[in-house]
């Protein structure tokens, strides 16, 4: 009895021992599903693509453990800072955006129905190549990965009861215009279009295919575009290319106003976005096509084209300023300097913005020693004279002599003109900073300007001889039958400066002189001293990128 008793209790024994091991043995992991190794592979290849990094991190951590799909279509979607978007992703939405089955853009045809992982339907509208999911458009072309593709969107995909319709479709033609080919004239393939509605919403970003067209579908009334295509241009001075040749040959424009005329009234009104087309408001399903010219440029001719026009806008700029300096046009008030000083701050910033882009243009194109690149660089430095006349500072340096260095180098390296511009350039400088003697030595007599800044540093130093010599030479050489001046009292120099439009530019001729705002008529609100300088814009010291302080009493 005893022995089945010690039995017994051997085979109890063994029984839990086996129980504990097999409680301390872990299960084992699942194998992962092919959903899981598809997305894996996805991941792996979006990482290399920044602009949609936090699409990646967040797809990363999609639950698809279920998921036995290993072909799929995904739509990536832009990162916040470079996409404007209202909706937010999340763990849940991302599942909207990954569709069952791999889909090819060839294969997302006007009214297919993709289905995603979270049972949703995706609707695809499609006009040639501009496709639209849920009426969010696809940007550029197909990302393989592994056995999917992927899409990048800008902006989260909404979900909707039905395919997304559209009032109106835009069809634009671009053709080239070359006269010897007229007038049968080529179909002009990868233009740009850019495309807006009338509240400045950004519609979309086009191509034109390879028979330069692109239909664009919109539900706004006001549609506004603009065509863009390396090395051709679409306008000649603000006037569109009607594609027609005149009997000499030569390229004709579109009588936009229809007077049967072609005067300055044909020109856009606006040369940034100059077409426009306004469907009938609340118009349903209106359809309209729309032909365009564009001309092969030489990019020489064009950098020249483009730096009259932007070298025209900074000077009527300049025009407009000094006219309410010196006197009070328009009701103007030193009172509200502050916003004209803005005004002004804003050319300049966009002028050397286009000068500097111009000369890049010239460099890519092997011209970097042509005489336009010479006479952008000029305009940079007169831009930055101009600066340093208004404000007293040099906000592209980080020092005056750092200025003062580079336009010395300039006088060795410019044209024989150019080189004489420079420096009377650097004498006002020398002048403005009450330098007397370097203004003399740099100063040539050359041109009435030089001669009154060599008469008003020789007044400064007290030599009123000398002073008077360089006066009557400058007044000479401004109007040939000029009384002779015997002496300096009175308002003669700044008279001279600003009435017989001896300098460039008279306003700060006033502050080295300590004249008064006055020769018309008081302006209003000027005070001497501090409004010899103008405010530096609090938006140009918020930048921290400038070499600017705010000037004395403002």
């Amino acid at each position: 009895m005893k022995t089945l008793a010690y039995y017994l209790l051997g085979i109890f024994s063994l029984c839990i021992l086996n129980a504990c091991g097999d409680e301390d043995s872990p299960t084992p992991e699942p194998p992962p599903s092919k959903g899981q190794e598809e997305v894996q592979k996805i991941v792996e290849v979006l990482e290399s693509q920044p602009e949609i990094s936090q699409f990646v991190d967040m797809l990363k951590q999609v639950d698809v453990a279920d998921l036995n799909e290993n072909q799929l279509t995904v739509f990536a979607v832009k990162n916040p800072n470079t996409a404007s978007r209202t909706a937010q992703l999340d763990s849940a939405s991302i599942k909207n955006h990954i569709a069952k089955g791999s889909y090819t853009k060839d294969d997302l045809k006007d009214g297919t129905k993709l289905t995603s992982i979270s049972n949703e339907t995706l609707y695809v509208t499609r006009t040639e190549d501009d496709v639209q999911i849920n009426g969010v458009k696809i940007e550029g072309n197909a990302i393989k990965a592994g056995n999917s593709y992927v899409y990048v969107v800008p902006e989260v995909i909404p979900m909707i009861e039905a395919p997304v319709t559209y009032k109106h479709q835009t069809t634009i033609i671009v053709k080239e215009l070359i006269a010897k080919n007229y007038p049968s004239l080529p179909l002009l393939a990868e233009v740009t279009i850019e495309a807006k509605d009338g509240s400045n919403q950004p519609v979309g970003t086009f191509k034109t295919n390879t028979e330069g067209s692109v239909v664009i579908s919109h539900n706004c009334d006001t549609l506004i575009y603009r065509l863009q295509k390396t090395d051709y241009a679409d306008l000649n001075d603000g006037w569109i290319y009607a594609g027609t040749l005149d009997e000499n040959g030569n390229y004709m424009y579109k009588d936009l106003n229809g007077d049967a005329k072609l005067d300055i009234n044909d020109k856009v009104n606006n040369i940034e976005w100059p077409y426009q087309v306004i469907y009938e408001k609340d118009a349903q399903e209106v359809n309209s096509i729309h032909e365009h010219f564009m001309v092969p440029v030489d990019k020489i001719e064009e950098v020249s084209r483009i730096l009259d026009q932007t070298w025209a806008a900074y000077t009527q700029n300049r025009l407009e300023l000094n006219k309410q300096l010196l006197t009070g046009e328009g009701g103007f008030s030193y009172n509200d300097v502050a916003v004209v000083s803005e005004r002004y701050w804003d050319a300049v910033i966009q002028t050397r913005m286009s000068l500097t882009e111009l000369q890049t243009t010239l460099v890519e194109a092997g011209e970097e020693t042509s005489p336009l690149n010479e006479e952008i660089s000029m305009k940079l430095q007169e831009v930055n004279i101009n600066f340093y006349e208004y404000y007293g500072q040099v906000p592209f340096y980080s020092a005056e002599e750092e200025f003062i260095d580079q336009l010395q180098l300039l006088t060795n390296q410019f044209t024989q003109n150019n080189a004489k511009q420079v420096r009377r350039w650097l004498a006002e400088i020398y002048l403005l900073k009450e330098e007397w003697q370097k203004t003399i030595a740099a100063a040539e007599e050359t041109d009435a300007e030089s001669m009154l800044i060599l008469a008003i540093a020789n007044q400064k130093l007290q030599n009123e001889t000398q002073a008077l010599q360089y006066l009557n030479q400058a007044r000479t050489l401004l109007v040939q039958e000029s009384e002779t001046i015997t002496s300096l009292e009175g308002k003669v120099l700044i008279e001279t400066c600003h009435f017989y439009g001896g300098v460039s530019n008279p306003y700060p001729y006033y502050r080295i002189l300590n004249e008064e705002i006055n020769c018309y008529e008081k302006v209003e609100g000027f005070t001497t001293g501090k409004n010899h300088l103008l405010p530096v814009p609090q938006k140009a010291l918020d930048a921290g990128i400038y070499n600017l302080r705010q000037n004395n009493d403002y």
